[in-house]
């Protein structure tokens, strides 16, 4: 009789725990497809947070070696953190300074000479028949109507655009800010947050990471610096006008990958194009050559070295980033390539002590069948 009572109990028991069970399944499934939607409606919200995280941990990156350097000398690291930021700013505000003038001047000459070379492009397109491209009278106007809503809402979305960047690049300074400042107990008390058994696994990548991603941002650096040198010196060469000025503005854009030092050959190809063509066309043949000699010489010698990615990764990576975010996805397509790199030979490959282990294990092994007495 008590072993029926006992036996009753015991279904009973593994019934709540079934049900008990299907429950939590359901709820687990709901709460995924919940967050499933969250995230495809709030897709561009995400994308965009996930790059002001990515570009704050990069500048920290930058920052946190002179921090560190500062803190033995007694400095605390967010005073360190706010001179650098300073620093930023005033190079940003010189930078400014030193292109309005040479915008305005270039404009200049473009607007004297604009009605000649009007008249020699409508030279050459009254030797041809355009008739059945160019446009009726009758929907001319309407046409221009449409012109002027197009820049309309162009500059529109171009100063929206502009104020949300600089929303975005308030918040990555700050974002920034806090984590070269965190102290090594908080630091400490964040990896105890993870689970022992990945914990060693995590730390071994993002360190890693660090390292890699930190000669990353210091190569960059040297390869700013490169253009600089070399378009400044080869400008003057051509006495082009402003040549100190674009040459600086060349190495600074340098950091945007290609299209950086495109937007510097366009500005001083049209320094020069009022005044000779030719020399415009040897300037830009210059800046390409320079170019072309620090993207497939330098930058693999450096990469490769310093940072441990093939050429080869490198273009698919800048390739990928352009196609998939524009100019932010090249800026930040090496830094993702090298933290996916670490995280594939962390979880591939065998670490360097495993290895050790292994080839003497091998070694004995097949030393002992040499050894052992044939049949």
């Amino acid at each position: 009789m008590n072993g029926l009572v006992g036996g009753k109990r015991e279904t009973t028991i593994m019934t709540v725990h079934q049900h008990r069970l299907s429950i939590q399944g359901w709820l687990a499934l709901l709460a995924l497809i919940l967050a499933a939607r969250f995230i495809i409606d709030n897709l561009g919200m995400l994308l965009e947070l996930t790059w002001i995280l990515f570009g704050a941990f990069i500048l920290s990156v930058m920052l946190r070696p002179l921090a560190d350097l500062f803190a033995r000398w007694q400095i605390p690291r967010g005073i360190t953190v706010m001179v650098a930021y300073s620093l930023l700013l005033l190079g940003i505000y010189a930078i400014l300074r030193l292109i309005i003038p040479v915008v305005g001047v270039e404009a200049a000459s473009l607007r004297q000479a604009m009605p000649t070379i009007t008249g020699d492009v409508m030279r050459q397109i009254g030797t041809m028949s355009m008739a059945k491209w160019l446009p009726s009278t009758a929907n001319l106007a309407q046409e221009v109507n449409n012109q002027f809503d197009t820049i309309f809402l162009g500059a529109l979305s171009t100063v929206t655009g502009l104020g949300t960047l600089l929303l975005n690049l308030f918040v990555l300074l700050i974002v920034a800010y806090f984590f070269v400042t965190i102290s090594l107990h908080s630091e400490h008390q964040i990896w105890l947050w993870l689970n022992p058994i990945h914990r060693s696994h995590l730390r071994t990548i993002f360190y890693n990471s660090y390292r890699r991603l930190n000669r990353w941002v210091w190569i960059q650096l040297i390869f700013g610096l490169y253009h600089a040198v070399a378009f400044v010196l080869g400008l003057l060469y051509l006495q082009v006008p402003f040549a100190l000025t674009i040459g600086l503005l060349g190495g600074f854009l340098s950091l945007i990958p290609y299209l950086g030092v495109i937007m510097a050959t366009v500005l001083a190809a049209l320094s020069v194009l009022p005044t000779s063509p030719w020399l415009a066309l040897w300037v830009v043949l210059f800046m390409t050559s320079v170019t072309l000699i620090g993207s497939h010489v330098l930058m693999p010698l450096l990469f490769g070295r310093a940072v441990g990615l093939n050429t080869l990764v490198v273009l698919i990576a800048l390739f990928v980033g352009a196609q998939l975010q524009g100019i932010v996805g090249m800026i930040f397509a090496i830094p993702i390539a090298v933290i996916i790199d670490t995280v594939s030979q962390e979880m591939i490959l065998p670490p360097p002590a495993v290895l050790a282990q292994e080839q003497p294990a091998a070694v004995s092994g097949s030393t002992e069948e040499a050894n052992a007495p044939h049949a």
